[in-house]
């Protein structure tokens, strides 16, 4: 079948996300005393409240609004949620296209008394996994810990929700979220803090779900499911695998076969488009990009606004029966902006060098500088040798080590991807021409407004102390440190541009190597390993940076936390804020396994503290291996059967939470599944992360979520069942060596080049940037505690 007939079918571009985050506000009424009124010029300002009660709790809310309004971020207020309830936005879409302010009853403050302390959750509005959401995030946490005294502690947490745009995920996706998620949830527990893991709102779902404590299995878990269905007829929708050329589930999301028609007809207008072919040994490919760009599940049936559809990086896309699902369908988004697919996103690509090797390149071996008349892995192959040829002077790929392919891969991963193009490349003028474009209005919201604004008269006081520390006498220069001079100092003040270049050279000399530099090395090693007591904090008890880390040892790696390097206090004080953290502490490393069923930290049947039993065989204990989960996780044949197997037990809140997929939430409101009054957010949500307002984690924790979503949608699969095999034979190590140290057997770790971390993991599924960014942070700054 070498002639075998093509199809242009549409592809689909991202996911979408929301965020929220718990933090504490320090407030006192105007008669009280700062309690830390000699830092107060380093603190932001301490917020005043008269009165007390829910009337004060009101006017927190409404200062804290207002300050978001007033800095150009869109809020919801009593106003628009009103106007948002008679809107015709989806009931479940209404007031989430604005930041919400809100309470949380469990978060709380009860030991530092010097303030009262208002517990406060702010939520993002749902937006699409872009540059610009993620810095956006960014600039509300950061106004948030200008314009308050903020707190965290073990009763606050950061919460990421991930979702298919308006509509639900497909079962395939939902079968392959819940199996990564199994898999990967020792690994990805590296990325926080170790106690989480065992948190009454954050229980790993290696612990507490249904399918860990094998009393529930994807048999009896689907025979409920038929059991609703039966009962709830079509109102019910489970959600069911299907194949990927039926149609139904979007012809039931449109109205009917004619609404679904038109919004075919309508992708087909605007694209970006795939081809794909019969022949199976005839690669499917973005059009006018790559040969052999694809997909193979079949979630992408009504991926709807927030798909990430065309982005895998799939060979062959015709193997839909062998590779047991299909053709992602990437249906339409109303958000569509352009019209084409590119695998380099040349519009993001601003370093002059890069693209000037990329077009030279791209003239030497092909002949002409138009980029996009390339296929993907010809674009990919020019870009990498760009990236060579400006990092390391030469073009030869193959002749590099292998950190210095890592770098190119850091360099170029921002450029690479499946995603919609902000223009038409112009070869002739080597430019991009932006295109007119719309955005759509169901998730759409103002971006915040970025405002920079300097403190003059505590600029120059800097400087005037600057100026006087820095007169150095001449052994000091003579041993090359570099002063500013008083006659230079009141030169450069008298202009804004001398100003500058003062504080450029100031700048300059302070990031440059110099001899202090080993011994600051040698002094940040010795500080002390563990959690710092709140109320030693700089005499304050506010951290609005990364709580509680000490740099890692020099090790590339991430290896699982080790709780013996933590001091007994560590323990001690996160017990003053949940008992429960104390008595489940040995259970941290561990995961039922062939080594050990038994679960350490805990030894008698849920709900009776008397009575004893046997771990290995309690249903209500933790028991199911890494596989026997898998295994009913891939047998399910709806998505309501793999929530109801991921949900937790006994009412369990765990780290991954699929509640929006059990058949409780798709039963649980009087009108249809999918009828636009149903209120159900159709998200999965990332629980485990700890109370945080550390805006660059939070970005790369929702970005790591996303991508997680988005690989695991266009994954082939057999490079989802290759990582999934590699995660597997990591833990297996991991839980043998376990078992054998308790056993009293002295175990070596294995090298570096043996181990399979999470930045593996991540890179893995094409995270290359956040693996780094993680690197970089456990290098800085040691694991998250």
């Amino acid at each position: 079948m070498a002639d075998s007939n093509r199809f242009r079918v549409p592809a689909g571009s991202r996911h979408s996300f929301g965020i929220e985050l718990e933090f504490i506000v320090a407030w006192l009424p105007p008669e009280y005393k700062d309690p830390h009124e000699k830092d107060a010029h380093l603190l932001p300002p301490l917020l005043r409240m008269d009165g007390s009660g829910f009337d004060t709790t009101i006017e927190i809310l409404t200062h804290i609004r207002e300050t978001f309004r007033k800095h150009g971020v869109a809020v919801n207020t009593p106003r628009t949620i009103e106007a948002s309830a008679s809107s015709d936005v989806p009931t479940r879409l209404r007031n989430r296209d604005r930041w919400d302010i809100g309470l949380d009853s469990s978060v709380e403050e009860p030991r530092i008394r010097d303030y009262s302390w208002q517990g406060i959750e702010v939520t993002s509005p749902a937006m699409w996994a872009t540059k610009e959401s993620f810095d956006e995030v960014r600039y509300v946490i950061n106004l948030l810990k200008s314009r308050y005294r903020l707190r965290i502690n073990p009763t606050t947490g950061f919460h990421v929700h991930v979702a298919n745009g308006k509509n639900f995920f497909t079962a395939d996706m939902i079968k392959r979220m819940g199996a990564f998620l199994w898999a990967a949830d020792p690994l990805l527990s590296r990325l926080h803090p170790p106690w989480r893991r065992i948190h009454e709102y954050s229980h790993s779902l290696r612990y507490k779900s249904a399918v860990s404590c094998l009393n529930l299995d994807a048999r009896r878990a689907q025979a409920a499911v038929d059991q609703l269905t039966a009962t709830h007829g079509e109102e019910f929708d489970p959600i069911r695998v299907t194949e990927w050329s039926d149609t139904s589930r979007e012809e039931l999301e449109h109205g009917g076969k004619e609404g679904w028609e038109e919004y075919a007809r309508r992708r087909g207008e605007v694209g970006p488009f795939m081809v794909v072919s019969e022949n199976l040994d005839d690669g499917g490919y973005v059009e006018g990009n790559d040969e052999g760009r694809g997909k193979d599940n079949n979630d992408g049936h009504d991926n709807g606004d927030g798909g990430s559809g065309g982005d895998s990086e799939d060979s062959n896309l015709a193997r839909q029966e062998e590779d047991d699902g299909i053709l992602d369908d990437l249906s339409p988004e109303d958000h569509s902006q352009h019209g084409k697919v590119e695998w380099i996103r040349l519009d993001e690509l601003e370093d002059i060098a890069t693209l000037e090797a990329l077009f030279r390149i791209c003239q030497d071996r092909y002949g002409h500088e138009d980029i996009y008349e390339l296929t993907g892995p010809e674009q990919i192959d020019v870009l990498l040798t760009a990236h060579c040829d400006v990092l390391f002077g030469h073009t030869n790929f193959s002749a590099l080590s292998k950190d210095e392919k890592y770098q190119i891969l850091v360099a170029s991963s921002p450029y690479i991807e499946v995603d919609r193009s902000t223009g038409e490349l112009d070869a002739a003028v080597k430019a991009l021409v932006l295109g007119d474009h719309e955005s759509g209005s169901e998730l759409r919201h103002p971006a915040a407004d970025r405002e920079i604004k300097i403190d003059a008269p505590r600029t120059i006081r800097k400087f005037e102390n600057l100026a006087k520390l820095l007169e150095l006498d001449g052994e000091h220069s003579e041993l090359g440190i570099e002063y500013v001079g008083r006659a230079e100092y009141d030169e450069a003040t008298k202009t804004t541009r001398g100003i500058e270049k003062l504080l450029r050279d100031l700048r300059d000399y302070a990031e440059s190597p110099g001899p202090q530099d080993e011994q600051q090395d040698l002094d940040e090693q010795e500080e002390d390993v563990g959690p710092r007591n709140p109320e030693s904090q700089a005499s304050s008890p506010f951290n609005p940076s990364p709580q509680d880390r000490s740099p890692a040892p020099r090790r590339t790696k991430l290896r699982p936390h080790n709780l013996s390097d933590l001091p007994v206090r560590y323990k001690a004080e996160l017990g003053r804020y949940s008992k429960g953290i104390r008595r489940l502490w040995d259970r941290i490393p561990w995961v039922p396994s062939e080594h050990s069923r038994k679960d350490p930290g805990e030894r008698h049947r849920f709900g009776d503290e008397s009575a004893r039993c046997s771990p290995e065989e309690c249903p209500d204990h933790a028991r199911a291996s890494i596989w026997e989960g898998l295994a009913q996780i891939g047998a399910c044949e709806t998505a309501a059967a793999v929530g109801r197997l991921m949900h937790g037990v006994e009412g369990h809140r765990l780290n991954y939470n699929f509640y929006f997929y059990t058949p409780d939430a798709l039963t649980e409101h009087e009108v249809g599944t999918t009828d636009p009054d149903n209120p159900n957010p159709r998200t999965i949500e990332f629980r485990e992360g700890a109370g945080t307002l550390d805006g660059p984690w939070v970005a790369t924790w929702a970005r790591i979520c996303a991508g997680i979503a988005d690989w695991c949608r266009r994954a082939r699969v057999d490079d989802f069942l290759a990582v999934l095999d590699r995660i597997a034979r990591q833990e297996d190590k991991d839980q043998a060596a376990l078992a054998a140290r308790k056993a009293g057997v002295e175990v070596e770790d294995y090298p570096d080049e043996e181990y399979y971390d999470v930045c593996d993991l991540l890179e893995d599924i094409g995270l290359f940037a956040e693996a780094a960014w993680v690197r970089r942070r456990e290098r800085e700054s040691g694991p998250p505690r």
